[in-house]
């Protein structure tokens, strides 16, 4: 398959070339064995057949899903939500904060807030009930995400001493699994971005990285973003991926002082 046949597929389902260009490798080769898989010779063959099976269409679009992550992936980041940030929304939300990881892949994402918000209330004087929700479109990755285990290499960013309070090692010590107390914080559900209207409202902070401005076309990244936002409280925050951008078209965020990749809900 080449990339002009690649883009032809991704198109059909709105997505971005750009977000694609240095990933497209591994996933052309999950595209070409579903091809194969159902003795499609062309892509014209492929797009067909997907396009009168819903459930086959929705396979295609898992097999294009990209899970690029692993926990506390830029520590200065998280080091600024857990001193700046999360204090902020606990002063004024008070009793309780929303935070919705949007596209959670696999789980490294709503782990990592959980296990944020739990060092900066124990060092905290600020006493919030955190509800952490957790979404993504692949019901294989909301899985794994739940079993909660995870290789050595998706942990190498995470300091000695918070593997050892948060994760269990299994036995052969190539595998860690997440400490009962930490999955038990977060709340599981199949959303899709593209499609479904937010599954809770009244969220403080919106993680959306590296999935919605990196994968989708300009259309609907735009469209998807403007009634995503609707879920922000006041004051309310959006996070999004190092490499990302917010549409030049959307003033309702603003930049905030705590990080370059955290926008504040402006008020107007």
């Amino acid at each position: 398959m080449d990339d002009r046949q690649f883009r032809r597929i991704i198109e059909t389902f709105g997505l971005s070339w750009h977000g694609y260009r240095k990933v497209r490798k591994a996933v052309k080769k999950r595209i070409a064995r579903h091809m194969q898989e159902l003795n499609c010779r062309s892509v014209t063959h492929y797009l067909s057949v997907i396009e009168s099976n819903r459930r086959l269409r929705a396979q295609s679009q898992r097999l294009l899903n990209v899970s690029i992550s692993r926990f506390f992936r830029d520590r200065e980041f998280w080091r600024a939500l857990e001193r700046s940030l999360f204090p902020e929304i606990c002063r004024a939300r008070k009793n309780s904060v929303r935070i919705w990881s949007a596209g959670c892949a696999r789980g490294e994402e709503p782990y990592s807030i959980a296990i944020a918000w739990d060092v900066f209330a124990k060092r905290s004087e600020l006493h919030c009930q955190l509800d952490l929700w957790a979404t993504d479109t692949n019901p294989e990755w909301l899985s794994k995400a739940k079993a909660g285990v995870y290789a050595r290499s998706s942990l190498k960013d995470m300091e000695p001493e918070v593997l050892e309070t948060y994760f269990e090692p299994l036995p052969g010590a190539s595998e860690y699994r997440v400490s009962h107390f930490v999955k038990k914080e977060i709340i599981w559900k199949m959303h899709d971005l593209a499609t479904d209207d937010p599954p809770t409202r009244d969220v403080s902070v919106l993680f959306l990285r590296n999935n919605l401005l990196t994968y989708y076309n300009e259309t609907i990244r735009k469209t998807v973003l403007e009634k995503t936002l609707e879920s922000l409280a006041s004051p309310g925050f959006l996070i999004i991926g190092s490499h990302e951008r917010i549409p030049e078209e959307v003033r309702s965020l603003e930049p905030s002082a705590f990080h370059r990749l955290i926008f504040r809900k402006a008020h107007r």
